[in-house]
């Protein structure tokens, strides 16, 4: 069972996101999955939302809405 969870992320954010702390493609900017329209991208994490998406990007305890790996996909097809 995957497990993996995933969070659209405002690209104005982008300097804001740990990538030491996500799952990605890649090893950074430049292999993010972004939306169609550009103004998001994705990242993907196992267990708890990381920490610096309540610090530095919500500035809350709630976090972003987390999606799993089919509902992300129809997100990025339709944005």
């Amino acid at each position: 069972m995957n497990k993996t969870k995933y969070v659209l992320i405002n690209l104005g954010d982008i300097d804001l996101v740990d990538f030491s702390k996500v799952e990605q493609y890649g090893s950074g900017k430049s292999d993010l999955r972004y939306t169609k329209d550009g103004t998001k991208f994705v990242i993907s994490y196992v267990g708890d939302q990381p920490d610096f998406v309540f610090n530095d990007i919500t500035h809350d305890a709630v976090g972003l809405e987390e999606y799993t790996v089919s509902e992300i996909t129809s997100l990025l097809e339709s944005i």
